[in-house]
């Protein structure tokens, strides 16, 4: 999914031909980036019962942690997120 400033059509389709499953402009509003964000992961096969958890990584400089749900923003920059629902990222 590809978040962005451009939002004129050739840079959507040059995303999206690129391999992006979406193209939003920003600013986009959580609920829809949330709502976009569950229509991709339903299109993902369900891992296996047996399988471990995905082990955290990197990504723009942000951690992610698969198994304990958390996004950790870089070092120096504070978290504006607000506190987590139960089941939801933080």
């Amino acid at each position: 999914m590809v978040l962005s400033r451009q939002a004129g059509e050739a840079e959507r389709v040059a995303s999206l031909e690129l391999g992006a499953d979406d193209h939003l402009p920003l600013p986009v509003s959580p609920r829809e980036l949330v709502a976009r964000l569950r229509a991709l992961s339903r299109r993902l096969p369900a891992p296996p019962a047996t399988s471990e958890p995905l082990p955290p990584r990197m990504a723009m400089g942000v951690l992610l942690d698969p198994a304990r749900q958390r996004l950790v923003p870089p070092a120096g920059r504070k978290s504006t997120s607000p506190a987590p629902r139960p089941g939801c990222w933080r």
